[in-house]
């Protein structure tokens, strides 16, 4: 059993030994380098809109149209880009411009950073999250392989298992610096969030019907609560971005897909609340402390007042 909890790797240690930062930085790279192997591998089969391919990540976003359909461009710009032919380019670059384009990825680099600084509290705090942000990349892993290949049903459980994971990492490590909370909380949590509904509505035949686009109207706000709830019982501001982002795509995909007006305007209104409601927290938050201290003084006033007596 003392054996199990050493190895735990989720398990909270107030020192490292030599021996387990080590592990830790092992597995967080390995795992990094996993993960962007995948998504760069089947970032660069098959063209974008190359609806009949059946390896392409965003070929199967618009193969299957749904409500959150996101425009890949914009959702490349958060997760990884498509590929798509360039005359500056040659061919034989294609395998490392998909490398630049894996932006969540590249984000994770900050963490990796953290990971192997000099300061010795930016390695413990970012050591502390090693074993949930190692199993949120083998977790992605696993579902970019089954979502290529249709496998709806079991990547939506991969996608509950990690957002079980890293909800659990939210709450249990609050005040994290922003370049180890950024990557490795705020990024893949609200990306997995979203792609709970995303791979979740291609499992909805007939997307097309009247009943189905309703239904995707009305549940795409979910994002907007989820959002909300993060901000207020977390304050979690970046996860509210990144889902302001993320509506902001699916806004745009509906407009290629020539959605419905509902299917249309809600993720832009969405993408705007969220846009606005963290920046609303943030001034709000640095206010309150300086009415509180203004309180006292003023009470101060009112009772040296009443101490004088009235003014004749």
């Amino acid at each position: 059993m003392g054996r199990c909890r050493v190895c735990n790797p989720f398990r909270r240690r107030e020192k490292y030994s030599p021996g387990s930062m080590l592990v830790a930085k092992a597995l967080s790279v390995c795992s990094w380098l996993t993960s962007v192997v995948v998504s760069v591998h089947y970032g660069t089969t098959g063209a974008a809109r190359d609806t009949g391919h059946n390896e392409g990540t965003w070929a199967r976003n618009y193969a299957q149209p749904s409500s959150f359909t996101l425009n890949s461009t914009l959702g490349g710009l958060f997760w990884y880009k498509p590929r798509e032919p360039h005359w500056y380019l040659p061919p034989h670059h294609s395998a490392l411009t998909s490398l630049l384009r894996a932006s969540l990825l590249n984000w994770q680099v900050l963490y990796l950073a953290q990971l192997f600084s000099r300061d010795a509290s930016r390695v413990h705090r970012a050591a502390a999250v090693c074993g949930h942000f190692t199993a949120s990349n083998a977790l992605h892993v696993v579902f970019t392989a089954l979502f290529v290949k249709s496998l709806f049903r079991w990547a939506e459980g991969i996608l509950l298992l990690n957002f079980v994971n890293l909800t659990v990492m939210q709450c249990r490590h609050k005040g994290l610096p922003i370049q180890v909370h950024l990557p490795a909380i705020s990024f893949p949590l609200s990306w997995t969030f979203f792609a709970l509904y995303w791979n979740g509505f291609m499992m909805v035949p007939n997307q097309s019907e009247v009943a189905a686009r309703v239904a995707g109207s009305i549940i795409v706000w979910a994002i907007l609560g989820y959002g909300l709830f993060s901000l207020l019982a977390q304050k979690d501001y970046a996860l509210c971005f990144c889902l302001s982002f993320l509506s902001v795509a699916v806004g745009v995909g509906q407009l290629e897909r020539l959605a419905s007006v509902p299917e249309l305007i809600s993720p832009f209104i969405i993408g705007t609340m969220l846009l606005f409601a963290p920046i609303a927290w943030l001034r709000c938050s640095r206010i309150s402390p300086c009415a509180k201290e203004s309180e006292p003084r003023v009470d101060e006033e009112s009772d040296a007042a009443l101490e004088k007596g009235p003014v004749v």
